[in-house]
């Protein structure tokens, strides 16, 4: 039986039933219902949350506990809140009895509900009652020869708590990642590395409240050391003193010159609700020793372009020779394949008059010209790094790519970063989808080319990738 609205009435509990509403006031009608409202000191139920005053965003905890000091046959719960317009998420509540003080006197105690609440709305908050209905063992009847047990059915409600939400205050609300209780931590893999290889740079932060606005930090590094998207991990246990959070960001970072260099600390923000104030922790900076040759990168692009071109000179035309256009003993001019000839003879010819234009329009215009340079070299180039399997072969692809887009674009110098290449793309309106993939495909041959347990894709994959952003490229800019 499900109980709605409970009132009490000469000794007897009520079952109250919405009939009509006017002007907001509901009229109920009203039954007698058979189970009697408990009054003893034997058994209370009682609604209590962690804290009386919380903040707008701050997780609490609120149990709904059975206090018993004698014997009950079944506890049943017939009418549980609904926490409308909250954030309500429930515990696995421990399914022993504990022993408890109340009121001077010894309780067995159990959880018959928690869960952790959270409201964006300052003001007053009730708890709505939770209502069980209990199969409680009657005293001995003094009467009875033989003693026997006696059970009777009761009904027990807690009672309707108010919980005061206060705002969060408007000072720095706009820039708080989080409300609770938080700490930060980084830390790099190593200090020295030599130019080439990558270093990891971790950033965690954890703590306890609510974390659902913390995001990936915004990095400001120099500009000599490469950064690429985060790994996030992120853990979030729930437990009776509120969710238990755990960001965790893993950053590879690849030095492209040599010297020492210093990651700066980073500043997080957040609303301590214990304080009732606003709190900017700094992490540690780190300082990062660079050593090695800078003729790297461009022993690379040497070797790229040695290659492009080798491919370009052993590419030849396939010529066919020796071709019969009429069998013998039969007349050629004035039959049908003479006037088959013809024609092609007057479509060959258009197609080389118009060839011919267009690549004295082309030798007139050098941008034209570069630009068609750059769409062959990287056909040939994209055929050439898909064959190879060295490690060179990342390398390789990620300059042929720069290389292309510094003549697509018509850049006076060669672009050297992603960065500059997304900002460059984003410019010309090519499409941002398309930007990102470029930028996922430099990433992972970045990575590959640093690291090898960074190779996730094999180097074919990542050419067909290529292959269609240059396409999509071609599109826009033609």
């Amino acid at each position: 039986m499900k109980i709605r609205n409970i009132a009490l009435f000469s000794g007897f509990l009520l079952l109250l039933q919405p009939f009509k509403q006017y002007a907001g006031v509901n009229i109920v009608k009203v039954r007698e219902v058979q189970q009697e409202l408990y009054r003893g000191n034997d058994a209370f139920l009682l609604c209590v949350p962690a804290k009386k005053q919380v903040f707008a965003g701050e997780p609490f905890t609120v149990n709904y506990k059975l206090l018993l000091s004698t014997s009950v046959k079944d506890a049943k719960v017939v009418s549980a809140p609904l926490f409308r317009g909250l954030s309500a998420e429930e515990i696995n509540r421990p399914l022993n009895f504990k022993q408890e003080q109340f009121r001077g006197r010894n309780y067995r105690v159990k959880f018959l509900k928690q869960v952790v609440l959270t409201t964006d709305k300052p003001g007053k908050l009730i708890l709505e009652p939770l209502t069980v209905l209990l199969n409680m063992e009657l005293p001995p009847d003094p009467d009875d020869f033989f003693p026997v047990e006696k059970y009777q059915e009761y009904t027990l409600f807690s009672e309707p708590v108010q919980v005061n939400v206060l705002p969060l205050p408007n000072l720095k609300q706009s820039i708080a990642k989080a409300i609770g209780k938080f700490n930060i931590n980084t830390s790099v893999e190593k200090s020295q590395v030599a130019l080439g290889n990558s270093i990891n740079y971790q950033i965690n932060i954890a703590g306890r409240g609510n974390a659902s606005n913390i995001t990936p930090p915004d990095l400001d590094l120099p500009t000599q050391l490469e950064v690429y998207q985060p790994t996030i991990t992120f853990d979030r246990k729930l437990t009776p003193k509120g969710p238990a959070t755990n960001h965790l960001f893993k950053y590879k970072l690849v030095p492209n010159d040599t010297g020492n260099f210093v990651i700066p600390s980073l500043q997080f923000t957040y609303f301590d609700s214990e304080e009732g104030k606003y709190v900017t922790l700094s992490s540690a900076k780190h300082e990062i020793k660079v050593k090695g040759s800078k003729n790297s990168f461009s022993q690379a692009k040497t070797t790229l372009t040695n290659s492009i071109y080798q491919n370009t000179k052993n590419n030849t035309s396939l010529i066919i020779e020796g071709t019969t256009l009429y069998k013998r003993k039969i007349k050629f001019f004035g039959s049908f394949s003479f006037f088959i000839i013809i024609l092609i003879s007057f479509i060959f010819y258009g197609t080389a008059y118009a060839y011919s234009k267009y690549v004295q329009r082309i030798a007139a215009n050098p941008l034209l010209q570069r630009k068609r340079e750059a769409i062959k070299l990287a056909g040939y180039g994209l055929k050439s790094i898909k064959n190879d399997n060295s490690d060179v072969a990342y390398t390789q692809l990620s300059i042929l790519i720069l290389t292309y887009l510094s003549a697509r674009l018509e850049m006076e110098k060669v672009i050297s970063t992603t960065k500059e290449a997304k900002t460059m793309l984003l410019q010309r309106n090519i499409a941002l989808p398309v930007v990102n993939q470029l930028q996922e495909v430099l990433s992972r041959c970045y990575e590959a080319s640093y690291a090898q347990e960074a190779r996730k894709d094999d180097i074919k994959q990542l050419c067909h990738k290529t292959e269609f952003i240059l396409e999509s490229i071609e599109k826009v800019t033609t």
